[in-house]
C-alpha cells in the first residue's frame, strides 16, 4: 500500500499514480475512484483541480502517451513495470498538455515519485523524459500511429 501525505503538490501526484495504477489494473471506473480519492483526502480547491486534471487527462490521452513511451522508451510497455508506466504517462502528460507546470517539475517530480515506488528505476524515467522533452518538437501523431485507426483514437 502506497503511504499518501497531502501537503505537497509532489504527494497530489503521488496520489494520481496511485489512482490511475487502480483504475489501469484493476479495472476501477476513473469516476467513483477519483469521489473515493477527493472524499478520503481532503484536498484544497487547487489541489482537487490538479489531481483531477492529472487523472482524467492520463486516461483521456493513455493512447498516445503509451505511443509516446514506447518510442522513448525503445522497448514494449509490458517490459515496463506497470508503475513505471503510470509514472510516465503522468510525466508526459504534464509536459505535453499543461503549460502551467515547468517542465523541469514534471521531470523532477517523476523521478522522486519514481524513487519512491520502484527499485532503481528512477534513472530509467529521467532518461525517458528528458528524451521526450529533447526530442518531442520531432515527433508528430502521424509518425507514433501504426495504422490510420489508431492516429484518430489519439486525437
Amino acid at each position: 500500500m502506497i503511504e499518501v501525505k497531502t501537503n505537497q503538490q509532489q504527494n497530489i501526484r503521488l496520489l494520481a499514480v496511485k489512482a490511475l495504477s487502480e483504475i489501469n489494473r484493476n479495472g476501477a471506473y476513473a469516476n467513483i475512484k477519483l469521489q473515493e480519492y477527493l472524499q478520503k483526502y481532503h484536498l484544497s480547491d487547487l489541489d482537487r483541480r490538479f489531481f483531477t486534471e492529472l487523472v482524467y487527462g492520463v486516461i483521456r490521452r493513455k493512447n498516445y502517451l503509451d505511443a509516446i513511451i514506447v518510442h522513448f522508451a525503445k522497448r514494449p510497455l509490458k517490459k515496463l513495470s506497470s508503475m513505471v508506466v503510470e509514472i510516465l504517462r503522468l510525466g508526459i502528460y504534464q509536459i505535453i498538455y499543461m503549460d502551467k507546470v515547468p517542465e523541469s517539475a514534471a521531470v523532477n517530480e517523476s523521478v522522486i515519485l519514481a524513487k519512491k515506488l520502484t527499485r532503481g528505476l528512477s534513472g530509467f524515467v529521467n532518461a525517458v523524459l528528458r528524451s521526450v522533452l529533447r526530442d518531442s518538437d520531432s515527433i508528430s501523431i502521424g509518425e507514433l500511429a501504426k495504422s490510420e485507426a489508431e492516429e484518430i483514437s489519439f486525437i
